[in-house]
């Protein structure tokens, strides 16, 4: 007979990372993949928001351990794990991750300036517009398959930037 009453250490979660988790940030849609450390061949709860979520899986032998969840509803998150060993031992939960699930694509960014048919010298050509608030604006130069130009737009969603000064010619 063996008898185990160690507690185990709190597993750590090392994805995903804290922020915001939306479409095309690594996470399959409609999932999140939650990774980390815990004691080896202890099983692994994860929680989101205090409530267990999907199934537990075993620790690998180094310890690793991922759960694949269904992502819960929009807004913000926390998740957490808890690790169990074989004699029923069960570690405190681990620190939490604050998530914020963002499922819904934004709306196309407008430019407010300069208007369409504008006419530039060799001139940086001050460009700006409103976006969805705190993202990330990319600007695609005459049909480019990867953006030319990247730029934040505000907490109240307006973006500026400076295009450098362009070869003479039409552009889009």
């Amino acid at each position: 007979m063996v008898v185990d009453t160690i507690a185990l250490t709190a597993p750590l979660i090392t994805s995903p990372s804290a922020g915001t988790l939306s479409p095309g940030s690594g996470q399959p849609a409609g999932t999140i993949t939650v990774t980390g450390v815990a004691e080896p061949g202890s099983s692994i709860q994860i929680f989101v928001d205090g409530a267990p979520a999907g199934s537990p899986v075993v620790a690998a032998a180094d310890g690793s351990f991922v759960v694949n969840l269904t992502a819960p509803s929009d807004g913000s998150h926390t998740l957490t794990a808890r690790s169990t060993d074989d004699a029923g031992n069960n570690s405190p939960l681990s620190l939490g991750r604050n998530v914020v699930i963002d499922s819904v694509p934004p709306v196309a960014p407008s430019w407010t300036s300069p208007s369409p048919n504008s006419l530039f010298g060799k001139t940086v050509i001050p460009l700006t517009g409103t976006a969805e608030a705190n993202s990330i604006v990319r600007l695609y130069v005459d049909g480019a398959s990867t953006p030319s130009m990247l730029t934040l737009a505000s907490g109240s969603g307006v973006f500026a930037y400076a295009v450098p000064p362009m070869s003479n010619g039409s552009h889009s």
